[in-house]
């Protein structure tokens, strides 16, 4: 009771008067009982006593300033939970610290209204009008914005875990920082927005406009981004590992130094995108990270960039089929699968690399058919040079090397002749039949 005495006291009889009067007439015409009356600080404490409205989490009747005009009011730090402001005028209010848990605002007019560090846990917001309005550090976990226009807004370092962005209006918002996991921001425009360090992992960015978006360092990990427009987005040092971004356009986008493992680009044109030769000669994000790495999270970790690249080498060759790029990528993706065995394979894995370095040093990565002709002329050239040293006569020793290069002419060979001699031929009836099939591999090489 000494409560609502101060509530009471602190407004004027005529005030008092005028409130009433106000919501007789609202109510006769059908209206909310404060709809278009501008209400203050004092007017708002009189009214929860004047109609005992509960403003926590205790059971009662809730506060009803719906329509009401609180344009440039000074609510900071107040408690107006579950409140019902819908359509109401709150434009440059100033709601710092205010505990707005699950308020309705849905069309209300929040245009420049000071919000920072506000408790809007699953208030609805939904086509509310937010131009502008500083959120900084707010929480909106499960906050229904869609269809709200944000444009311009700051968000940085916002909770909108969860939050309902459907169709909402985030161009050239400010969202540094900010934690969005598992928001549904479908078909939302973000064309502009500054998301740079921004936490979005599993977030749902299908049809979303991202065109312009400064998306560096942000995290989208398993984020779903189908047919999602990125024209000239800056993803540089993203993390876009498990991300889909099937049919998306990412013409002019920036990929470089983005962790790429296990990303989805079906139906990605990539021929267009910015940099493209850093993308490639490059190290990515995934490379970067697995350097401070150790052991097998480190030999897991190349493998994941090996698979980085095989995708992007995919895209790539599916939409513009740049040969040196491509064969860039795919030695790089070798080359790392071959230091991922050594780094995280104990000896076994040890001894496998060897033997692949071995073999990458005499036939490369298998698109250059020269290299491989190449190294079995010379190692024929060795098999003659010992044939001969052990040979009684030269001339059977050059007949027989000739006459090896065909498995006929390996019957041939004397019957008695030794182990050496005949492993000799052996070998360079191999090789020269992998000579003759390189040769051929080079002309369909060279036809196509």
């Amino acid at each position: 009771m000494s409560e609502a005495m101060s509530f009471t006291t602190s407004l004027s009889a005529a005030r008092q008067a005028e409130l009433r009067e106000r919501r007789a007439l609202n109510e006769a015409a059908g209206r909310p009982p404060y709809a278009w009356t501008r209400l203050d600080p004092a007017d708002i404490a009189w009214l929860i006593a004047e109609h005992d409205w509960s403003t926590d989490d205790t059971p009662g009747e809730r506060a009803n300033l719906r329509g009401a005009n609180l344009a440039r009011c000074d609510l900071r730090a107040t408690r107006l939970r579950y409140a019902h402001l819908e359509g109401a005028i709150l434009f440059g209010a100033d709601l710092r610290g205010a505990d707005l848990f699950y308020a309705h605002f849905t069309g209300s007019d929040l245009r420049e209204a000071q919000a920072a560090g506000a408790q809007m846990d699953m208030a609805r917001l939904r086509g509310a009008r937010l131009n502008g309005i500083d959120l900084t550090g707010a929480h909106l976990h499960q906050c229904w914005l869609a269809e709200a226009d944000l444009a311009n807004a700051i968000l940085d370092r916002a909770d909108l875990r969860g939050a309902h962005l459907e169709h909402a209006d985030l161009h050239e918002a400010s969202l540094r920082a900010s934690v969005m996991t598992w928001a549904l921001a479908t078909e939302a425009d973000l064309r502009g927005a500054t998301l740079a360090g921004a936490d979005l992992r599993s977030v749902h960015l299908e049809r979303a406009l991202l065109d312009a978006a400064d998306l560096r360092g942000a995290n989208l990990e398993g984020a779903w981004c189908d047919q999602s427009s990125a024209y000239g987005a800056r993803l540089e040092g993203a993390d876009l590992r498990g991300s889909r971004w099937r049919d998306a356009q990412l013409a002019g986008a920036i990929l470089t130094g983005a962790r790429i493992g296990t990303i989805d680009l079906a139906g990605v044109d990539l021929s267009r995108i910015a940099e493209s030769q850093a993308l490639v000669s490059r190290p990515t994000g995934d490379e970067v990270a697995a350097r401070a790495l150790r052991g097998p999270a480190r030999a897991q970790a190349l493998r994941q960039a090996a698979d980085g690249l095989d995708r992007l080498r995919s895209a790539l060759s599916l939409t513009h089929p740049q040969r040196p790029a491509l064969r860039r990528l795919d030695q790089r993706a070798r080359s790392l699968r071959r230091r991922a065995w050594r780094v995280g394979g104990g000896v076994a894995g040890w001894f496998r690399w060897a033997a692949a370095e071995l073999a990458y040093l005499g036939g490369g990565d298998g698109a250059a058919p020269g290299r491989i002709a190449l190294t079995s002329l010379v190692v024929i050239g060795v098999a003659m040079i010992l044939r001969l040293s052990i040979a009684e006569s030269p001339a059977d020793a050059l007949f027989n090397s000739f006459a090896s290069f065909t498995p006929v002419g390996l019957t041939l060979l004397p019957a008695n002749a030794d182990a050496l001699t005949r492993g000799l031929s052996i070998l360079e009836g191999l090789l020269g039949l992998t000579l003759i099939a390189g040769y051929i591999a080079a002309l369909v090489r060279r036809s196509n």
